[in-house]
């Protein structure tokens, strides 16, 4: 994993660029909408509502999407910025 900062506009983005490995398996569309929205604080019910699903849903997309990354929890998720996660 690497963390960039780019500037634009005069404001710092941080960009989490995930490199995947042979046999590896990169993040789903849906995995990094979930984790984009955790990012910026929203609860899983809050995503549940949002993308019509089950709350139970919503916490293995996560789990899932977390654990592709090599991260242990949404504080270490939030630790890469807002902008971490590219849709």
């Amino acid at each position: 994993m690497n963390l960039t900062v780019v500037r634009v506009d005069g404001v710092d983005h941080l960009i989490l660029s995930v490199e995947t490995r042979p046999g590896s398996v990169a993040l789903t569309t849906t995995e990094r909408k979930v984790l984009r929205c955790a990012q910026l604080g929203d609860s899983n019910s809050t995503i549940a509502r949002a993308r019509g699903v089950s709350v139970h849903t919503i916490s293995k997309q996560l789990r899932s999407g977390l654990a592709k990354l090599g991260l242990r929890s949404r504080a270490e998720l939030q630790a890469f910025g807002s902008d971490a996660i590219e849709l």
